[in-house]
């Protein structure tokens, strides 16, 4: 799914693999910087919409010249965080070997990322669709990652919850 992000005039598509079975190598490819992309782990998944604001935060830090890591891809990891710890950020939402899912978001991509990135993953599935995706959401999860209490879910959505706290981080 290709996102036009206003902004920065980027192009963003984020992919979902299930049951990935080469985490290891997918792991040494980021560590090595041989990925044209950002990879979470899947497990932090609620909505595109969380990833597109990230990657649009990502994005326009590049514009400005003011990234915070090395790269907009692991800015997009960074910017998913409420906090402004980059280990923190890396350990919580990156995508580690222990992760059996994972989320990509490519930005401009071109077709041969795209095939590159679909090759290197061994997984059950790849989703490309919102919908697919929210099936394998864990909620409880995201609550705590995002420290959201059951009292705030009263006054707004977790998907408003989890983009206010992405959001304010930036502000701070």
């Amino acid at each position: 799914m290709i996102q036009n992000l206003s902004l920065t005039a980027d192009q963003i598509e984020i992919l979902y693999f299930r049951e990935v079975a080469n985490s290891d190598e997918i792991l040494d490819c980021i560590r090595q910087r041989n990925f044209p992309a950002a990879v979470l782990d899947g497990n932090t998944f609620l909505n595109i919409f969380q990833f597109l604001v990230a990657a649009q935060i990502a994005t326009l830090n590049a514009f400005r010249g003011k990234l915070v890591t090395l790269d907009v891809f692991s800015e997009i990891v960074f910017c998913l965080s409420a906090g402004k710890n980059v280990r923190e950020a890396f350990s919580t939402f990156g995508f580690q070997s222990s992760s059996k899912s994972a989320v990509v978001v490519l930005v401009n991509p071109d077709p041969n990322t795209k095939e590159f990135i679909l090759k290197k993953f061994v997984c059950a599935e790849v989703l490309e669709t919102n919908e697919d995706m929210a099936k394998y959401c864990n909620e409880q999860h995201l609550m705590q990652l995002y420290q959201i209490e059951l009292q705030e879910l009263n006054e707004s959505t977790l998907l408003d919850a989890i983009i206010t706290r992405i959001a304010a981080r930036v502000a701070l």
